[in-house]
Order: structure tokens, then sequence, then C-alpha cells
């Protein structure tokens, strides 16, 4: 073909089934100006720019059990406010990115398969939509899914794994909702959010990646709540630069590094449980001013929480016990207000203010 195999418009409403569609220099199906149809167990391949597009307001096609590969460009692209449902496929292969949903288009992506692209596994921008569900999005060679600049998708119950890169990276005031994904086994961070970045993170699981299980920093922010995050090879919860989550009702167990860092950063952890790290269970450092309330922080390989480096914040009600060192350490010029903790059976001293450490501590129970 010179440039698309097949092109769909004006509200036609064809079937293409069971097609071999191969070597467009452009789209193997091009759906546009309001175009419809159903595109059913196609091979399409070795497409010059996508396998699938879908582009301009009414263009809604229904995509469904395709093999969409080994193309130059994209597999599925979906903008300029198309919409559809783009479920059952696989989308492999291909140099650039898997998915791609831009400027306000809001598909319905179901259960695809989406692997070994050179790109991500899902890049969503320019405030693009879609409900993103179900889908098995792995050993893509950057990240599983992007989400940038405004964009505002709902994630749910994906896998997301293997990736060579983050598993879901948000930025540039990106937004969304990730609930009931499981994210492990990427190469870097299970989560990312930097630069704007402000998504609503509730009950996933993100665990045994080669980084942070979620790293928020270069002024992120976010909900995080209900989230598991267990036994990654770096901090499970990272906050840095400027960033301001809130993290809430999370579990955070078995992480190779500090269970919860905060440094140069702010953020709320309320009722956290954050257990068994290898690192301290919290470590604030570097003038950051969190306010910490009401956690559980236990069986850390370090100190339970540790103050530093001229941090502030308040530090109110949490429960801090079984650690094998300090349950809390104030020092080197850090001022936070350590009000109402319950501090009991840690290995070193339950209270340690020490190395010119300051604040003010009431109402503690320590023993």
């Amino acid at each position: 073909f010179q440039l698309d195999g097949v092109v769909v418009c004006g509200g036609a409403d064809p079937e293409i089934r069971g097609n071999r569609i191969h070597s467009c220099r452009a789209c193997g199906v091009l759906i546009r100006d309001g175009g419809l149809g159903k595109v059913l167990d196609n091979e399409i391949r070795e497409s010059g720019i996508a396998g699938v597009a879908a582009r301009g307001s009414g263009s809604a096609p229904t995509v469904k059990g395709n093999r969409i590969c080994e193309g130059q460009g994209k597999g599925i692209d979906v903008h300029d406010a198309a919409a559809g449902r783009f479920e059952g496929n696989e989308v492999s292969g291909n140099a650039m990115d898997g998915v791609v949903v831009k400027a306000h288009a809001d598909p319905e992506l179901v259960g695809n398969r989406i692997f070994g692209n050179r790109g991500n596994g899902m890049y969503i921008f320019e405030e693009g939509m879609g409900q993103v569900e179900g889908n098995d999005i792995h050993d893509n060679e950057s990240s599983g899914v992007v989400i940038r600049s405004r964009a505002r998708p709902t994630l749910r119950r994906n896998k997301i794994h293997h990736g060579s890169k983050t598993g879901v990276h948000v930025y540039m005031d990106g937004m969304g909702v990730l609930e009931g994904n499981f994210i492990y086994e990427n190469k870097m961070d299970g989560i990312s959010v930097k630069s704007g970045g402000n998504p609503t993170v509730t009950g996933n699981v993100i665990r045994d990646g080669r980084g942070k299980g979620i790293f928020v920093h270069d002024k992120g922010r976010g909900v995080f709540e209900s989230n598991d995050v267990a036994c990654n090879a770096s901090v499970g919860v990272a906050i840095a630069s400027g960033a301001d989550p809130t993290l809430r009702r999370n579990k955070i167990t078995g992480n190779l590094g500090h269970g919860v860092s905060v440094d140069q950063a702010a953020g709320l952890l309320e009722e956290n449980a954050v257990h068994g790290n290898a690192g301290d269970g919290i470590h604030v450092r570097n003038r950051a001013t969190p306010e910490v309330v009401s956690n559980d922080v236990a069986g850390s390989d370090g100190h339970g929480i540790m103050i530093c480096r001229e941090a502030t914040g308040c530090f109110e009600r949490n429960q801090v016990h079984g650690n094998r060192k300090d349950g809390i350490t104030v020092r080197t010029q850090a001022n936070p207000k350590v009000e109402g903790n319950l501090v009991h059976s840690n290995g070193g001293q339950p209270i340690n203010v020490c190395d010119g450490g300051l604040g003010s501590l009431a109402a503690n129970e320590a023993s």
C-alpha cells in the first residue's frame, strides 16, 4: 500500500474482519472525521505511522482481537477528541509507543496485551483521557505508562511490569486516577511523580522493583491511599525536592532502603503502616517539613523515625516500636515538634536528641 490500508470516515460503519493489512506507508487502519466501524481479528503489521489510528470528534471504532505489530511508528494512536473501544488486542514490537492517547481523546482500552514496544507501553498527554482497564503492559523499552501535560486518564486493574524504566510516570501537570493496579518488577521506580504531577493513587500493589516503590519529587504532588508498597530494592516511598504529597493508610513493608524518606520536601503521612524496612522506618532530613501523624512504625533495621539536618515538621500520635536502633532520633540542628507518640520496645533509646538536635517534645510515652 502507498498510504493508508483502510480509511473509514464520515459516519461510515463497516465491519473489517480477518484481513492481513501490512506495509502501509501511513496507517494500517485510519478512522477519521466521525468514522465508526468494527475492526475485528485482523493482522495489522509494518505500518509507517500507526497500526490503527482514530482521529477527530465523533470517530469511535470498536477495535477488538487484532494483532497490531512491528510498525515503524505507534501501535494504536487515538487523538483529537476521538473515542472508541479497543479490546483484547496484541500491540507488540512497534518502533515507538504501543498506545498513544492525546488531545482530548477519550477511548476505552480494555484487556489488551501491550509489550515489546521500543517506546512506552502507553503514552497519554495533551489533556488525553481514557478508561484503561485490565491491560497487561510489560517488557516495553521505556516506561509502562506515561501521563503528562494535563492528561487525566483512569487506570484500573492493569498489570504493569518488567519495563525497562518506570512503571507509571506522571509529570508536567499530569493527573488521573490509578486504582487497583499491580505494578511490579520494573527496572526503575514503580510510580514516579514530578513537576506538578498530581494523580490519585489508590489500592495499588507496587512491589519488587529495582528502584523506589513510589518517588514524588521536583514539586510533584498527589494523594496516595491504601497502597501496598513492598520489597523494592530502594526506598519504599521517597519524597524530595519540593514535593508535597498526601500518604494515607498505605502499607510500606520489606523495602531495602528506608520505608519513607523526606528530603527537602513536605507532605502529610497519616495512618500508614511502615514495617520491616531495611533502613529507618521514616527518615526526614535537609530542612524537610512533613506532618507525620498516627503512623505505625515498626521492625525497621535502623531507627524508627530519624529527623536530621535542620528538618522540622510535626510528629504526632505515632506508635514507634520494635525497631533495631532508637525509636525516635533528633540530631544535627533538626527542630521538630514531637508530641503524643507511643515509643517502646526499640533496640536503642526510646527518644534520642543528640549531635546538636533541637525540638519540642511533649506528652510522649517512652519506654
